[in-house]
């Protein structure tokens, strides 16, 4: 496949692994244990949870995307946190981030400053070793490539583990 790895197939607008664990192989356990630290931290910085509970790695795989290729606007079901760690970018590459709820699509506010908060969405500039942390419902996309460099990433998705809820409020759940 040129310039792509062996064992990739077709995702919709660029190329992804079919190792769809791939933090599980034994060759990246040590960047699968800094990974789970930092989306935990995260975890507990944005939620600070008063039960035992925090994130589990559920899925991981390898993006590919090459000269004329794009990652088609998503999110990711089924996952609390969803992560992307650059491998390898140049300065022209950026994902984008889209305003979530269709409701608030219903509305504009002219702002004096607009932010990630505030606006329909939200283009972040990528670099190598960058690890972006983000609410899995949020939909993202990425530009059409328009260099000669494979971008590569490495994307996973987390679930909850440990206790949720509260018995005193009937809603008390242990995954």
């Amino acid at each position: 496949m040129g310039q792509y790895p062996d064992n990739v197939m077709v995702n919709t607008g660029n190329l992804m692994s079919k190792d769809l664990s791939i933090l599980n192989n034994p060759e990246v356990q040590e960047l699968n244990k800094k990974l789970l630290f930092l989306v935990n931290n995260a975890f507990t910085h944005i939620h600070s949870p008063t039960s035992s509970c925090n994130l589990n790695i559920t899925q991981s795989w390898l993006n590919f995307t090459g000269k004329d290729q794009y990652h088609h606007r998503h999110l990711h079901p089924n996952s609390f946190l969803s992560a992307v760690l650059y491998l390898q970018t140049t300065e022209e590459d950026s994902i984008t981030f889209y305003r979530p709820s269709p409701v608030s699509d219903n509305y504009e506010i002219q702002s004096f400053y607009h932010g990630p908060f505030n606006s329909m969405l939200w283009r972040v500039p990528v670099r190598d070793n960058l690890l972006l942390v983000f609410p899995s419902t949020l939909p993202h996309s990425v530009s059409n490539v328009i260099h000669d460099t494979l971008r590569v990433s490495l994307s996973f998705n987390t679930y909850l583990k440990g206790e949720l809820g509260s018995p005193q409020r009937l809603n008390h759940l242990i995954l």
